[in-house]
């Protein structure tokens, strides 16, 4: 049964005793549900697929964590460069391209704005962290992440994926916004799909 479970990439697992389980933890799932359900538009298909590929990885037998993370960062890079066509996803293009963008969304609110400026170098910091573990032709590859980092930053980076789908809500301010500034799918047999499905009912 546990290897049919891992062959199918499913969100839960059995225990010694047959109890079925959450493959992370249930806020972990919580946390993957909100963001596919942010990304059901066909403009985010493939990054949805993205998701889903972090996801299959995420649940093998034995979870494959570095394969994972990578496709959660592929997945952040496509919306981002949806968002912002010909940019690449690094911290000083997170500042650059972004940070119009939120001043802009949080104008009326002075403490939103403090605070999603903090956030924007949170995302900055996970840009970072995620590019320790990309492949890059020539170089060594790095070891395989500890689960509990790679948990950790898969998380955060769907949390990051909704924050830009809602800020994506309408794409030509944004890549207006964008502009005015350089002058200054988930895996249909996981746990994921499913919840949505029902949530969605």
């Amino acid at each position: 049964m546990r290897q049919i479970f891992a062959e199918e990439h499913l969100a839960y697992q059995i225990d010694d005793v047959g109890g079925v389980h959450p493959a992370v933890d249930q806020e972990f799932q919580r946390n993957m549900v909100s963001t596919v359900a942010a990304l059901q538009s066909h403009r985010y298909q493939s990054i949805s697929q993205s998701i889903e590929i972090a996801l299959s990885h995420l649940y093998a037998d034995p979870p494959n964590y570095k394969m994972a993370w990578r496709a959660m960062l592929l997945a952040v890079e496509g919306l981002f460069g949806l968002k912002f066509p010909h940019a690449r996803l690094t911290p000083e293009e997170i500042l650059r391209r972004l940070l119009p963008v939120v001043e802009s969304a949080y104008k009326t609110n002075s403490t939103a704005q403090k605070a999603a400026r903090a956030i924007l170098t949170g995302f900055q910091g996970w840009v970072d962290a995620s590019l320790t573990y990309r492949h890059q032709p020539g170089v060594a590859g790095a070891p395989d992440p500890p689960a509990d980092i790679a948990i950790l930053a898969i998380s955060h980076g769907a949390s990051f994926l909704r924050w830009l789908a809602d800020l994506d809500v309408d794409p030509s301010k944004s890549v207006q916004l964008c502009q005015a500034g350089d002058t200054v799918a988930p895996h249909k047999s996981s746990g994921v799909a499913v919840e949505v499905g029902q949530s969605s009912a």
